[in-house]
């Protein structure tokens, strides 16, 4: 994010790191450890998502639906083979 520039994402990744402990200002998106109700997603903006949230593993019905969208956008970079960014222009779901 440093690199380029990026001062806030979206995020939803399947781990239990504390994102803000790496200097990360983020937002969190369903499926991730930190996500506490309904969305406050910040667009236009960055939206990262790991692979397990983006494929639906461990969510229900309506999370798999949030993200469904994003199976057929192309990613603008994937970091670490597993966490695809997208640049979102306004609210999908």
């Amino acid at each position: 994010m440093d690199d380029n520039h990026v001062p806030q994402i979206n995020l939803a990744y399947f781990g239990t790191a504390y994102p803000p402990y790496y200097g990360m200002d983020c937002t969190y998106l369903p499926g991730s450890e930190y996500f506490q109700q309904s969305p406050n997603v910040k667009l236009p903006g960055y939206v990262a998502i790991s692979a397990t949230v983006l494929r639906g593993v461990y969510l229900g019905d309506r999370e798999r639906a949030f993200y469904r969208p994003f199976q057929n956008m192309a990613p603008v970079a994937i970091v670490g083979h597993s966490i695809f960014v997208y640049w979102v222009e306004r609210p999908w779901w």
